[in-house]
């Protein structure tokens, strides 16, 4: 029997959140950059496109567990206290801050886009 994220990680306001599926940018993966430096990793939360895709308060972050095809590992919840035009300011929250690192979530998500809306995702997890 699966465990559901939403029996571990109650979230009430999905509209609140974005999910980075964070995966290989053709340089790194993004597991590595985790483990090797949060700041970092954190850097990835502000990387910003020409578009506003991280539109909401809230981002739940993943990095790809690519050891184990259809897995993703919980990376933080990071609050967007700013929007610049070439990047976002952020920090982490301390929102399930005891699964960072330790929680592998399975989601067979792999379309292009990297930054989805959270009620999109949540009751797969």
């Amino acid at each position: 029997m699966a465990i559901m994220l939403k029996q571990v990680l109650p979230i009430e306001n999905l509209q609140d959140y974005k999910v980075h599926f964070a995966k290989w940018n053709q340089e790194n993966q993004p597991l590595d950059v985790f483990t090797k430096d949060r700041q970092e990793w954190q850097g990835w939360q502000e990387y910003r496109t020409g578009r506003d895709e991280f539109n909401r308060p809230l981002i739940f972050s993943l990095a790809s567990f690519y050891h184990e095809q259809g897995t993703w590992l919980f990376g933080g919840i990071y609050e967007v206290l700013n929007r610049f035009e070439d990047r976002y300011e952020v920090h982490l929250t301390d929102i399930g801050e005891g699964f960072i690192g330790r929680l592998k979530l399975r989601s067979p998500y792999n379309s292009r886009p990297v930054r989805v809306n959270m009620e999109g995702q949540y009751e797969s997890f």
